[in-house]
């Protein structure tokens, strides 16, 4: 009886330390599979995180190529400031491009917004630098009202002759995507080559390349009045000449965003895109 007792007892050990042994196999596989969960899980964050650091480098990135270029934009619209002022005979006190102009208000209250942090110097230089330009722009205008009437800044002429109107002003389907844009001007279809010119007297503020207009002149009249002359082959003019209406600034191209050669004429009035059809010849050459 006894040895019944003790083969059975001997049984219950083996049974016993069986179940042990596979609960804590089973243990360990379920430990094992949340382990890969929780590195599955690490991953897979890490590879999200990994992303989102792309992602901001690549904007940061551009962002400093986006400084970069209007600090070169900010230097050479500075020259023509202090160029303008100099011309103009203008008191250098009160156009001191190396200091802002005199501003006031209520003292800045910071801390207010959960987790606000300081803009980057770089910007913040940058926006100084813009507002002592302001006033360099505003020096233009002077200049440009005390050298000429009204009657003369006002566009009057036709700046392409020859040419026709290919495209007008307002909304149209653009000619690149499709979609419905607005077109900020008027398309004059003309031969390559062809003369273009200043359709008032005033001052030239930009005449180089920018990506969406190809080689473009810009004109500041006075009296709120800017004309900008697009995707040209060349411009004859350089930044601060003074322009006499009908004067050639440069010549019929496709630079740019273009599709044939023609002129994209602007008129902006006081900040203010207008219809140039407003200010265009009834009969022109």
């Amino acid at each position: 009886m006894w040895l019944l007792a003790a083969l059975l007892l001997g049984m219950g050990g083996v049974w016993y330390g069986l179940a042990q042994k596979t609960a804590r196999e089973q243990a360990a596989r379920v430990d094992r599979l949340r382990l890969a969960r929780l590195q599955a899980d690490y991953r897979r964050d890490l590879a999200a995180l990994q992303r989102i650091r792309l992602r901001q480098r690549e904007e940061i990135d551009r962002l400093i190529g986006r400084l970069g270029m209007l600090d070169a934009r900010l230097t050479r619209l500075d020259a023509l400031g202090r160029r303008l002022v100099a011309r103009a005979g203008l008191d250098t006190a009160l156009f001191d491009f190396d200091r802002p102009p005199a501003v006031g208000g209520g003292r800045p209250v910071r801390g207010l917004v959960p987790g606000e942090v300081d803009v980057d110097p770089r910007l913040d230089a940058l926006l100084d630098a813009s507002d002592r330009l302001q006033a360099g722009l505003d020096a233009v205008g002077f200049y440009l009202m005390l050298h000429h009437d009204e009657e003369d800044a006002r566009p009057h002429l036709w700046p392409a002759p020859g040419g026709w109107i290919s495209s007008r002003f307002g909304r149209r389907s653009d000619p690149f995507t499709g979609r419905m844009a607005m077109h900020r001007g008027v398309d004059i279809a003309n031969r390559q080559g062809a003369d273009v010119l200043a359709t008032a007297s005033g001052m030239v503020l930009f005449a180089g390349f920018s990506p969406d207009f190809g080689r473009t002149v810009l004109i500041d009249h006075g009296y709120g009045y800017r004309t900008r002359y697009a995707h040209l082959r060349d411009t004859t003019v350089r930044v601060g000449d003074e322009v006499a209406a009908g004067d050639c600034i440069g010549h019929i191209g496709s630079s740019g965003r273009s599709t044939g050669p023609h002129l994209h004429y602007e008129v902006h009035y006081h900040g203010m895109v207008v219809d140039p059809v407003r200010f265009l010849p009834r009969h022109h050459g």
